[in-house]
């Protein structure tokens, strides 16, 4: 027994063929390629394309930084590590100078030489940052660096108790005009997105004083004097 095969033709009308059909589209170059077996062709996963373009999308081009700014930044983070030196170098040779007054003057007023500094320097620090918005951070950091260098030559040059307090003092304040200011100034100078920069080289200076200061000092007490 045996069926009959049955011929049919089908009308492409009759045919139910959905509205968002889409014919097929060729193959890509990369697959020809690749069926070929042309070297050096691979197939792109979607991994590699999504993380190249996350990649790309968060890395931004890098700024140059202008050869002023490192001048503004060497000579401001200069300021700061003579200013730390020579904090560094007052608490080595207070012996020397204990030594010196002890006769006339007691510890306690002595102890004044090193408080007076510190207190007027942070009680000061507000101060100077808000007159340094107001009239330039140029004007302040050189008022604050002469002001510096005027009390500690008078210090040097006159012995006497009274006067070494009130150029500590001085210099105290003076030490709280350039610190604000000359990381304002160093910052101003350098790109938004290179200013981290700045920031290592300012607290790299602050560091190596911290751990140079003392020995550099009591080299310079032990050859020189205190004053």
């Amino acid at each position: 027994f045996q069926i009959p095969p049955i011929h049919h033709e089908w009308n492409k009308d009759q045919l139910m063929i959905p509205s968002s059909y889409e014919p097929v589209q060729p193959r890509p170059e990369w697959y020809q390629a690749l069926e070929a077996g042309v070297p050096g062709v691979h197939y792109p996963l979607p991994e590699d394309d999504k993380t190249e373009e996350n990649s790309d999308a968060g890395t931004e081009p890098l700024e140059a930084i202008p050869r002023r700014a490192w001048v503004v930044l060497f000579v401001c983070s200069a300021s700061m590590f003579l200013l730390l030196m020579d904090s560094s170098a007052m608490f080595v040779g207070f012996p020397f100078i204990e030594e010196r007054f002890s006769a006339t003057t007691s510890r306690t007023t002595l102890s004044w030489i090193v408080t007076a500094l510190f207190i007027f320097m942070v009680s000061s620090l507000l101060i100077a940052g808000r007159v340094a918005d107001r009239f330039g951070r140029r004007k302040i950091f050189l008022l604050g660096l002469a002001l510096y260098g005027i009390a500690g030559i008078a210090a040097g040059c006159i012995p006497v108790v009274w006067v070494l307090i009130v150029t500590r003092s001085l210099q105290g304040i003076a030490i709280a005009m350039l610190s604000p200011s000359g990381l304002a100034m160093s910052l101003r100078e350098f790109p938004q997105s290179r200013r981290a920069y700045a920031f290592g080289v300012w607290g790299t200076i602050g560091a190596v004083t911290g751990l140079c200061g003392s020995p550099l000092a009591a080299g310079m007490v032990q050859i020189f004097n205190w004053q």
